[in-house]
């Protein structure tokens, strides 16, 4: 009965590294959960919670295997396949530690609801980490915004000023273009009197006299033909100004009295008054080149029948 009691005894005075380890931090909690055999095998867990620096959550957990002996613990890794911790270390009633890499890990004990509360604020902790950076990567975007609305307002203001620019020297090429406008009606009116002297003339010739008079009035014909070549010609370069200028005018005249013009007043006062400007040139031009292609087909029109009846009155 002695050596039985004895050994209840010692059975009972055996160190136990069982129970619930917890060491935490505001951004690290680590739990180790160990059971320990009546033979000195150990089981459990190394649970790590942290968190990194863009607020997120991070929890792993590697198996516990080893052995006890007294005070002192001795762990290898599960197997190849699930890894586990290679570690050594000792325990007390109050403490554990581990030494694994170079690296010591002291946890006190604890239970599983101080590691959840523990977790809790980790959590509390990650979500307040989120929201900071997400606040500073807002003000960050508002400031990059910023930045480029500047760059696009000095980019667009550039661009009117240019385009307004472009416009006036078009405006300019338009008003000289009219002002060196030959009088092409008053050139082929000119010849069309000729012609009307040599009408008047030509019943008095002989046929030979009128018949050389009718070559020289076809020639003065054709002279007027060229007039109108010269005028198509004049025409075709007003025109191209006006392809040229019209597409920007309608830019900026769209632009500048749209509700994104309204932010751009400076630049887009003088592209108001360069479109006010150009509109005029081109009725100007209007005013002074078009009926000269009327006027300049009427006199040949004139010069023709004049030349025609010459040319029966010489067949006569």
């Amino acid at each position: 009965m002695f050596i039985g009691t004895a050994l209840v005894l010692a059975s009972c005075g055996k160190p136990d590294a069982s129970g619930i380890y917890v060491s935490s931090s505001d951004r690290n909690v680590t739990l180790v959960q160990i059971i320990e055999t009546k033979d000195g095998n150990l089981t459990g867990r190394l649970e790590e919670v942290a968190v990194d620096a863009n607020g997120t959550v991070k929890d792993e957990t590697i198996p516990l295997d080893g052995a006890a002996s007294d005070h002192d613990l001795l762990f290898k890794p599960v197997s190849a396949w699930y890894g586990g911790l290679q570690a050594s270390g000792t325990f007390t009633d109050d403490s554990l530690t581990l030494a694994a890499s170079g690296h010591t890990l002291n946890v006190a004990r604890s239970s599983l609801d101080n590691f959840q509360t523990a977790v809790t604020h980790l959590q509390l902790v990650a979500a307040g980490d989120r929201q900071r950076i997400a606040d500073v990567r807002a003000v960050q975007a508002r400031q990059a915004a910023e930045v480029q609305a500047i760059k696009d307002a000095a980019a667009k203001t550039a661009t009117i000023e240019e385009f307004t620019a472009r416009l006036r020297n078009d405006t300019a090429r338009m008003d000289k273009g009219i002002a060196d406008c030959p009088d092409f009606n008053q050139r082929s009116a000119t010849n069309t009197a000729r012609i009307s002297k040599m009408l008047g003339v030509a019943p008095r010739l002989s046929g030979v006299q009128r018949g050389q008079l009718i070559v020289a009035a076809n020639q003065i014909e054709v002279g007027t033909n060229q007039i109108e070549v010269a005028r198509s010609q004049y025409a075709i370069e007003l025109n191209q100004i006006a392809q040229d200028a019209g597409p920007i005018a309608d830019q900026l005249e769209r632009f500048c009295h749209s509700p994104k013009g309204a932010q751009f007043v400076e630049p887009c006062g003088p592209a108001r008054a360069a479109v006010t400007e150009f509109r005029a040139s081109m009725v100007r031009g209007r005013k002074v080149f078009l009926p000269y292609k009327q006027d300049v087909q009427d006199e040949i029109a004139r010069e023709s029948a004049m030349i025609q009846r010459m040319t029966e009155g010489a067949s006569q």
